[in-house]
């Protein structure tokens, strides 16, 4: 895997989203699980703002993850896909999106049958 992207200066771990890690997960192949351990510190602070981008690469990748480009590369690509993995769900039911609005507080709440 090619890349011009500078190495994190330290292993990416996410212990909330993935407790066992990228590999263990199921959602990850090896070389992406490989691939976010090795670079996805410094792809964390390219796409926050707290690392600016040194290449061409690096300028590209900032832009997919503000919106500007879509994904392209192997690294744009396997950042997308741990950034969705990782965001909060939206909880959708028969009802529609979202959690079901109870109105207890009121004391109207009833059991349809």
């Amino acid at each position: 895997m090619n890349t011009q992207i500078r190495k994190g200066a330290k292993s990416f771990f996410d212990d909330i989203n993935f407790p066992r890690g990228f590999s263990r997960s199921g959602e990850f192949t090896i070389q992406e699980s490989n691939f976010l351990n090795d670079y996805g510190y410094s792809l964390q602070q390219l796409s926050n703002g707290s690392l600016m981008p040194e290449n061409a690469e690096e300028v590209r990748f900032a832009d997919v993850c503000t919106g500007r480009e879509l994904a392209q590369s192997f690294a744009e690509k396997t950042w997308m896909k741990y950034i969705s993995l990782a965001s909060p769900r939206k909880y959708e039911n028969v009802y529609g999106m979202g959690r079901p609005q109870n109105n207890f507080e009121s004391g109207e709440y009833y059991l349809e049958l």
